[in-house]
């Protein structure tokens, strides 16, 4: 127990603090916020307006578009808005497309939560606003798990928009950068095998500490 404490304390505090990036971090503190909102509005619809219905089913068919169809566009406004080769427009891209699916996934899963809970909390002399982080959010982690792993699969995995919009080693992530060791007449298979390693290392952590829920 004490080793595994120690292990935690070293993954949540001190790699928060000196050993993720700035773009991690900042899409950790904007996407949250932005995936609890529309989560709480739409599961607390009873009766579903169509607008809300259409809504919805916009957020899933940008899920649902190929990236291929979008890569050009996205490249042509990120060189427009100066935002080439830089990693906010990886963080807003990323963002955009996993966020319908978060959006839907806990929205159905807050849905499933009885209203009774709430009710009861608010006798208890919970306000609106403390009901989120005490009845829904403890009672949601293990959706808010599965979120985070599919999400961080489909990040960490991503090819196609990186290629992209990103050209300098500044702004490359790792399978763009594991995919430039192969030149035109050599491949630097022990590279790119040990960096293949080493990249799958964050998703075996994440899943690690995820499995509890």
């Amino acid at each position: 127990m004490q080793l595994l404490h120690r292990f935690r304390e070293f993954f949540y505090v001190r790699l928060w603090n000196h050993g993720l990036p700035p773009d991690v971090k900042i899409r950790l503190k904007v996407g949250w916020p932005l995936l609890l909102l529309p989560a709480i509005l739409f599961s607390q619809i009873v009766t579903p307006h169509p607008v809300w219905v259409v809504l919805l089913i916009t957020l899933m068919t940008l899920r649902m578009l190929p990236g291929i169809v979008l890569s050009v566009p996205l490249f042509i406004l990120a060189t427009r808005v100066h935002l080439f080769d830089t990693r906010l427009v990886l963080i807003i891209t990323y963002t955009a497309f996993n966020l319908p699916f978060a959006v839907w996934l806990l929205s159905v899963f807050f849905q499933e939560i009885p209203h009774e809970l709430e009710d009861a909390a608010l006798v208890d002399g919970c306000t609106r606003a403390s009901v989120l982080p005490r009845i829904y959010v403890p009672l949601s982690l293990p959706a808010f798990a599965t979120i985070a792993i599919l999400s961080f699969l489909a990040t960490w995995n991503e090819f196609l928009f990186a290629v992209t919009l990103t050209s300098s080693k500044t702004a490359k992530t790792t399978p763009v950068a594991l995919a430039s060791m192969q030149a035109a007449f050599q491949t630097r298979w022990a590279v790119m095998t040990a960096g293949a390693v080493l990249a799958s290392i964050p998703v075996l952590f994440l899943l690690f500490f995820a499995q509890r829920y």
